[in-house]
């Protein structure tokens, strides 16, 4: 259904190691991810760099496609329309910006689905190197207890390395299309609470999603300043000249196995059935 800003502003592939690659299903990660490959990697100086790299805040002025003249339109229009199709309501078109000199401008149209609770994204970013990338569709949905489960049809992004949550998990499905992704998202969601005895939040509005999003950028930068500089790298060098395994790159689970493991172990949930997912 067509619509305008309400404010100004199959199985999955078998995975054979949990913690390798996977693209950071939610915009902000995605976000954030293009900011680091979009300038920093190339010092490879410092890891505050690399924090640095990644917006404290966003605005979502609203944009229309016409002020991207690379933005590929027609597998745009495919894509909103099959989002629409399943009942997705478009809630804003926007060109987010991020308080930091390496954000790339991208096109974004965000869609929320009520009767699912989750939102979907149509983004495209135009980095100062390298080209465009990739116009994608991603899907997630957020849970109790701060974590998120989304999936994504784009090629994940080396530097999502840097950018990973434990609980923010994922899955990146090449080239599927809408339909197929919202099927594949429904059935993570729910093997997610049922593992972890979670249960979806339903709130789909814009305001919601904006929240979330800069609640996220705080998340990232938390988890980059726990993380490893040498393990990011090597991840990152993997996913850039396809040293890793392919399938298990595009899956992130973060702390999700093992603590459903351990709720198994005190008596308080199935354990860890997501590995049926991956087969």
């Amino acid at each position: 259904m067509e619509g305008g800003p309400k404010a100004s502003v199959k199985p999955f592939p078998r995975v054979s190691a949990r913690r390798q690659g996977g693209i950071a299903t939610k915009a902000a990660g995605g976000l954030a991810a293009l900011g680091v490959v979009g300038g920093v990697l190339p010092f490879l100086g410092l890891k505050r760099r690399l924090q640095k790299s990644v917006a404290t805040t966003m605005s979502f002025p609203p944009a229309i496609p016409e002020q991207f003249p690379s933005l590929d339109r027609p597998r745009l229009e495919t894509y909103s329309r099959d989002l629409e199709g399943l009942g997705f309501e478009r809630l804003l078109d926007t060109a987010p910006v991020g308080d930091t000199p390496t954000h790339p401008p991208t096109f974004c149209r965000i869609y929320a689905h009520r009767r699912h609770g989750c939102f979907g994204v149509i983004m495209q970013s135009f980095p100062a190197i390298g080209g465009p990338i990739e116009l994608r569709c991603m899907l997630n949905g957020h849970l109790d207890d701060g974590w998120s489960v989304g999936v994504a049809n784009g090629q994940p992004l080396p530097a999502s390395a840097f950018v990973r949550r434990p609980r923010a998990i994922g899955a990146s499905v090449p080239a599927a299309p809408p339909a197929e992704l919202l099927s594949r998202f429904l059935r993570f969601r729910d093997q997610v609470c049922a593992d972890l005895g979670l249960r979806p939040i339903a709130d789909t509005s814009l305001e919601t999603y904006i929240r979330r999003t800069l609640e996220s950028l705080v998340d990232i930068r938390e988890a980059m300043t726990k993380k490893s500089l040498v393990v990011g790298l090597g991840q990152y060098y993997s996913g850039q000249l396809g040293l890793g395994r392919r399938k298990s790159q595009r899956v992130w689970l973060g702390d999700y196995p093992r603590i459903a493991e351990e709720r198994r172990a005190a008596g308080l949930g199935p354990g860890f059935g997501g590995a049926a997912m991956f087969e």
